[in-house]
């Protein structure tokens, strides 16, 4: 089955590393796929604030990094914290 069988439409990709292209991470081959089979992509390196998610309609897809880690200097991360954001943003954009 090939990738356009399987998804069609805007698709709205979330990860750190989406913007390091030499990274080779593996966001950045399934971007280039979307990419080659002519599926538009809206990339971030991190959650959208609240102004822009109101904006996404007719989202056909979204690949969020579940261990999406933003940036806050001098505090430890929380993993339970960030999964926790994650949630209340995939709850929002099913609003």
């Amino acid at each position: 089955m090939e990738i356009k069988e399987l998804l069609s439409g805007i698709a709205i990709i979330i990860d750190d590393e989406i913007k390091n292209k030499e990274s080779g991470d593996l966001i950045c081959k399934i971007c280039d796929n979307l990419r080659n089979n002519h599926i538009p992509i809206l990339e971030y390196d991190k959650i959208p604030d609240e102004e822009e998610i109101k904006n996404f309609k007719n989202i056909s897809f979204i690949l969020l990094d579940w261990l999406l880690y933003e940036p806050i200097f001098g505090i430890q991360r929380d993993e339970k914290l960030f999964i926790k954001h994650n949630i209340e943003f995939l709850k929002k954009i099913k609003e």
